[in-house]
């Protein structure tokens, strides 16, 4: 009975060296896990804190483009309203400068009218220039013709008196004999 009792806490002994085998192999493997777990853990909590980070950081840049966008948007429904209370004193220029480039077009027009009349008149009046530079050049050569029949006139009285004196001594010696 003593060998049956040795035999079986041999058969015990092996069982709880088994058992133990396992318990130690499930504990090792629950330790593996669980450290597998922390590991995990600590890595999402590292994670989450980069996380949380980033979204902060995204979020302030978001705050600080949202004000951004709403200065920009300020200061362009600014600029519109500035540029629309301008409008109406751009159209009323816009009008002015329309009527005098109507009257600046009609006042080339009418200078271009004077020009050709005055082209008109210069060329008369040259027409005129030479036609008196030729009629003056035809009274200087009747005034010369006339001034050259005036010398042969005052010869030929010369030559008249000369020739009555001579006819008068001719006669007044006629007479004589």
């Amino acid at each position: 009975m003593y060998l049956k009792r040795t035999d079986e806490v041999e058969n015990l002994r092996q069982e709880v060296e088994k058992l133990t085998m396992q318990l130690s192999a499930a504990y090792h493997e629950k330790e593996k896990t669980a450290y597998g777990a922390l590991c995990e853990i600590t890595g999402s909590q590292a994670d989450k804190v980069i996380l949380e980070s980033a979204l902060e950081e995204t979020k302030s840049n978001q705050r600080l483009t949202v004000s951004k966008f709403k200065k920009m948007e300020t200061e362009a429904r600014s600029e519109v309203e500035d540029l629309l209370g301008e409008l109406p004193t751009s159209r009323e220029n816009r009008r002015k400068l329309m009527a005098e480039h109507g009257k600046a077009l009609k006042l080339l027009e009418s200078c271009k009218s004077s020009e050709r009349k005055l082209k008109t008149l210069v060329n008369d009046l040259e027409l005129k220039l030479v036609i008196s530079e030729y009629e003056r050049q035809q009274v200087s050569v009747q005034s010369n013709n006339m001034k050259v029949q005036q010398l042969k006139i005052e010869n030929l009285q010369d030559d008249i008196l000369a020739l009555r004196d001579e006819h008068v001594t001719i006669t007044a010696g006629k007479e004589e004999l």
